[in-house]
């Protein structure tokens, strides 16, 4: 009778603690996508030429599988990465809990790759 107590007090224990992780895991990802909402309004250009002003010529990156330069051919990653340096943009993700966390992390790429582009241009006339 006793093995039977433990038995079930330890099933609803692992329930207990599983939604707890579920929980942190849907609050985390709601912080990315509140993390990637000024993505929106953002202008890579203009943060670009600031950045260039702040002699800042690092690359903007995000999360994916691994951290990814957007712009930069698979190849040259590494080699750009310790060249320039990186800023990954916190918030994105290759782990996308809805479409709206999508959308924006789509944003945060073409916005990456839009700044790099500028801020490569940029050096290369130097």
């Amino acid at each position: 009778m006793k093995n039977k107590h433990i038995l079930i007090l330890v099933i609803f224990s692992g329930i207990f603690f599983l939604g707890l992780s579920f929980a942190a895991a849907n609050e985390l990802q709601k912080d990315n996508i509140e993390k990637l909402r000024w993505i929106e309004s953002a202008s890579p250009e203009n943060d670009a030429k600031k950045a260039i002003e702040r002699n800042d010529f690092r690359l903007k990156a995000v999360y994916g599988y691994s951290i990814e330069i957007p712009g930069v051919s698979p190849e040259d990653q590494a080699k750009a990465r310790n060249f320039y340096g990186i800023d990954v943009i916190s918030g994105t993700s290759d782990s996308l809990v809805d479409k709206e966390h999508a959308r924006l992390n789509k944003l945060a790429i073409e916005y990456a790759e839009k700044y790099n582009h500028y801020i490569l241009r940029y050096k290369n006339m130097e």
